[in-house]
């Protein structure tokens, strides 16, 4: 796999998106910053410099969904190799260590008229060393140095990340699931659904095969799924 290294970049998405578009495929985008860094919901990712991990592939298109959830099991399994402690999963891109969030994960597709989605993109923002996070995102964000008292090399964690996603391109989407939903850090809890300007209380219960989140409100089961809503544990 190619690896085209930034010290500093707007989005790492954004360029591998630029250079998926010219026909480059087998990339990986990393930078030691970003400026205009993205989450999911268009919100923005810290991502500053000298602390974290910022990686960008260009995959094959599949369900973007599917492209999450395989991404956040291979990067927890990275992780978790790196450091030796577990790491969790909150639905749908977010990986936390010790009930922090350390990472979070955006997929995007490119569509083209006639052709549908040519390639897709996967964004990966892993918050490593010691950082000053934000007043607004300080009581859920972590980091692995802080939170695992372990000092992570990044090259080391970088090299398993791209093994994991190499590795795991033959992996079942059944494993990948199954993988994905033991180590869910919501299901069987209650959480807080958000929807544009509506929030619930609700039960987290199963993860579909898709991707997507069965809840119970009030004894009605309802589908969420990732690019309509975010939830949050009430304890965060």
């Amino acid at each position: 796999m190619i690896i085209e290294r930034h010290q500093s970049i707007g989005s790492t998405n954004d360029r591998a998106k630029e250079l998926a578009a010219s026909g480059v495929r087998d990339v990986c985008v990393v930078a030691d910053s970003q400026t205009c860094g993205r989450g999911r919901m268009g919100r923005s990712f810290f991502s500053p410099p000298g602390t974290g991990l910022y990686v960008s592939f260009v995959l094959p298109p599949e369900d973007l969904s599917m492209l999450t959830v395989s991404a956040a099991v291979f990067t927890a399994r990275a992780v978790e190799k790196t450091i030796g402690t577990q790491v969790g999963i909150k639905w749908v891109n977010d990986l936390l260590l010790c009930g922090k969030k350390i990472c979070g994960i955006l997929a995007e597709g490119v569509f083209c008229p006639g052709e549908g989605i040519p390639y897709a993109v996967v964004g990966i923002g892993i918050n490593v060393l010691k950082a000053d996070f934000p007043e607004s995102i300080r009581e859920t964000a972590g980091d692995i140095e802080s939170l695992s008292g372990i000092k992570p090399d990044k090259e080391e964690l970088l090299s398993r990340l791209i093994a994991e996603f190499e590795n795991g391109a033959h992996a079942s989407r059944r494993d990948i699931l199954g993988e994905y939903r033991s180590r869910s850090v919501v299901l069987g809890k209650e959480i807080r659904v958000f929807r544009g300007t509506e929030s619930y209380a609700a039960t987290a219960l199963s993860v579909d095969d898709n991707g997507g989140l069965w809840v119970s409100r009030e004894g009605e089961r309802i589908l969420l799924q990732s690019g309509e809503v975010s939830i949050r544990i009430p304890q965060e």
